[in-house]
């Protein structure tokens, strides 16, 4: 097995069978997230489940940016919206534990309770610390969980396989990483490079560091759904929660604060690479056109840095053209999904949004070439399954 890992080794990691201003001018905000991301961005390693890194994306908005790794193990950035009477919170990440540092400096930012909590999705990345802030906010009034209808339908389906699977078959699977690492060698039986082992080494020590943490998780679905959109006041401030279409998920929702002009994409947009898993590539390209028609200064992806520019949309617009082109051309001329795989390319965009790094590459292959193949090639003959 390769250290960069193959579909099934993610599947195993990642379960998808993821207004006046308050006060807080230390925070600091960010820059634009590059359109061409550089090989090398990542900070010193620090588990996933511990690193994150607080940003003021606009007057009321701040953003717990989740660090990028080289580990399948990922949390989903976590947004805090701060009105005059009340906090939303779109998205809550992996880890319960995370999630309770993130209501810490929440406090520490505004004496404003918690009183919605919207998820983007249903992949658990973006979920997990659903019950954090139930409780941490329970003597206030009751905490409104809100989603998309087919957010809560695939949550109910999905969650708690993923919740099961989290508990029972991570543990293993870390250990067969250490017995990989131990013999020092690739698949091929050639000394593994200084390279793969360190990126080895970065995923077991996320898997360790995440698996007690996973053993907190408690399942919080959505308490009320939306279809197309929902006007949610927070005193001062009218926060819309939107559903634009299908793309990264049947049931995205994005959350828009009209008078910061930040829109929060949830999993439709994902920098450095996209994540295609039970995705509708056709459908998701509407979307973006959606997305840019809106009148938004800062975006804020659900993974990667606030961007506060449109080329990374062009760019993501461009992967998923060449993937619906391509992949339509094949299937119209009778081609098998395997012979279809074969003569797909993403040529120098995928290249451009790697920046040369071999790891992202085997992302975007991983995450978003592989799937996304195989989702165009069912909406080219009208079949696609359910995530």
């Amino acid at each position: 097995m390769n250290v960069r890992w193959s579909l099934a080794g993610l599947a195993a990691w990642v379960v998808f069978l993821s207004c006046a201003p308050p006060s807080a001018s230390s925070v600091p905000v960010p820059a634009a997230a590059p359109a061409t991301p550089p090989a090398t961005v990542m900070a010193p390693h620090r588990p996933t489940a511990d690193a994150y890194d607080l940003v003021q994306a606009s007057p009321r908005v701040y953003v717990f940016v989740a660090r990028e790794t080289r580990s399948p193990i990922v949390s989903g950035n976590s947004t805090a919206i701060v009105g005059d009477d009340s906090v939303m919170v779109v998205d809550t990440g992996q880890f319960p534990a995370l999630a309770r540092r993130m209501v810490a400096e929440l406090r520490r930012l505004t004496s404003k309770p918690v009183r919605v909590v919207v998820t983007t999705h249903w992949h658990n990345d973006h979920v997990f610390g659903n019950a954090v802030y139930r409780d941490a906010f329970a003597s206030t009034g009751a905490v409104r969980f809100v989603a998309h209808e087919d957010t809560k339908r695939l949550l109910l389906k999905n969650g708690p396989k993923q919740v099961a699977a989290y508990r029972t078959k991570i543990a293993p699977f870390v250990a067969s990483l250490k017995e990989q690492l131990s013999g020092g060698k690739t698949e091929d039986g050639g000394a593994m490079p200084d390279q793969e082992r360190r990126d080895l080494e970065e995923k077991i020590a996320d898997g360790e560091a995440a698996i007690p943490l996973w053993k907190d998780v408690e399942l919080v679905t959505p308490t009320e759904t939306f279809k197309d959109e929902l006007v949610v006041p927070l005193g001062g401030c009218d926060v819309k929660v939107l559903h634009l279409g299908r793309g990264n998920t049947a049931g995205d929702a994005m959350v828009y604060v009209p008078g910061d002009k930040v829109l929060v994409t949830g999993d439709v947009v994902v920098w450095p690479t996209p994540f295609a898993i039970g995705s509708y590539p056709r459908e998701w390209r509407a979307v973006l056109a959606k997305v840019a028609a809106i009148d938004a200064v800062t975006l804020v992806p659900g993974h990667g840095p606030v961007q506060r520019d449109r080329a990374y949309l062009r760019d993501l617009d461009a992967l998923l053209a060449a993937v619906d082109a391509q992949v339509a051309v094949a299937a119209k001329d009778g081609r098998p999904l395997a012979d279809v795989r074969k003569v797909v390319d993403l040529g120098p965009l995928g290249r451009k949004l790697t920046g040369g790094d071999p790891y992202r590459a085997g992302v975007l292959h991983d995450y978003f070439e592989v799937p996304a193949v195989g989702r165009a090639f069912e909406e080219a003959h009208g079949t696609l399954s359910d995530e």
